[in-house]
């Protein structure tokens, strides 16, 4: 049901946007802890639901699924500005690196997903983040592997 509510929502608001060569428009997304964040969508991306997640194809290739459930607001905006966003994903740090049991990953947008990868590329991690996010990676065997968040790709050694 609220699905089909979201659906015929995004149709309508659709049939409004206006097309233009210079503007930016896209989605923007308030979470139920009242945080925004925008996602380009131009004239490739997509936007849809899949049983209870809405899934945001940007026009950049990310994909981003959200759950229906963590989401408060959704509307669509022409002239998106998203350079604070940009900023934060170019700080992201990582450490300690090589770690024992826990990671910590700063300068990272919440629910940015988290994903750790084995070095045969099978997910071991998979999780949504809050600003500043620590990661249990205890249980991991001693190795390299790979993390992943949003556009940044990280080694990491674990101990």
């Amino acid at each position: 049901m609220k699905n089909k509510f979201f659906i015929s929502i995004i149709s309508v608001m659709l049939s409004f946007i206006t097309y233009s060569a210079m503007a930016q428009y896209g989605v923007v997304v308030q979470y139920t802890t009242n945080q925004e964040q925008a996602f380009i969508l131009n004239d490739q991306g997509k936007i849809y639901f899949s049983g209870s997640n809405l899934v945001i194809n940007q026009s950049n290739g990310q994909t981003q699924t959200i759950a229906i459930s963590d989401i408060r607001k959704l509307y669509f905006q022409t002239n998106l500005s998203i350079n604070e966003d940009i900023a934060l994903d170019k700080n992201i740090i990582l450490y300690p690196n090589p770690a024992n049991d826990n990671i910590k990953l700063s300068n990272i947008k919440s629910h940015s997903l988290i994903s750790i990868y084995s070095m045969d590329g099978k997910l071991l991690i998979n999780q949504f983040s809050s600003s500043d996010q620590s990661i249990n990676v205890g249980n991991l065997k001693k190795g390299l592997y790979i993390v992943k968040v949003n556009n940044k790709t990280f080694k990491l050694i674990k101990q």
